[in-house]
């Protein structure tokens, strides 16, 4: 199925503490000496990540259905039954754009005549269903199928966030207490040097 992207989400979670990272350098040394834990708190906050989130079943927006029009290889054309069906999710919608190295492949799955296909607009996802002879069941199967790999997705991407996030807080931490020593070390070299000139 199309709509979702093969970019690395490792690699695009090591960028993202990187930035995270240089946010909290960039407050200035009064307001972040002032209160350190505010200030790791506070980039925690603009840098952290909601949960993605799938409905289900019963919560998806109704079908439209309608026709499709079909041009076969002898350049005929005939109409043939179609549902469409939207798929609103919940968090960042940009997460969708990347994929944990552990994630089955996604793809458009035809069986028999029936196909279906899906794409992603923001943070809708759009399912196409479409077959010569389309019935109610093969719509369940197709939506229910789905539904199953988007939240299979959703999970695996939602496990590598919390893990980053618990990753982000200690890094942060890390450096604040670096920025502390840092800091503590110069003034006391400060503090030797005005001793030795009184």
């Amino acid at each position: 199925m199309g709509g979702l992207q093969n970019n690395d989400l490792e690699q695009f979670l090591r960028e993202r503490l990187a930035s995270a990272h240089a946010a909290l350098e960039n407050i200035d040394e009064a307001r972040f000496m002032a209160d350190p834990t505010a200030a790791i708190d506070h980039v925690c906050a603009e840098f952290a990540l909601e949960p993605l989130g799938v409905p289900r079943r019963g919560e998806l927006s109704e079908s439209r259905p309608g026709d499709a029009l079909v041009q076969t290889a002898d350049g005929e054309s005939h109409h043939r039954p179609r549902v469409v069906v939207d798929i609103a999710l919940t968090g960042p919608h940009f997460l969708w754009n990347y994929r944990p190295a552990d994630s089955p492949p996604f793809h458009a799955s035809v069986h028999g005549v029936i196909s279906h296909h899906l794409f992603r607009a923001g943070p809708l996802f759009v399912l196409t269903i479409s077959g010569d002879r389309l019935r109610g069941d093969d719509v369940d199967a197709a939506i229910t199928a789905t539904l199953t790999q988007l939240t299979t997705v959703a999970d695996r991407i939602n496990t590598a966030t919390r893990r980053w996030h618990i990753e982000l807080r200690a890094n942060l931490d890390a450096s604040a207490r670096q920025r502390q020593a840092g800091r503590d070390s110069r003034q006391e070299f400060l503090e030797h040097l005005r001793s030795q000139h009184l």
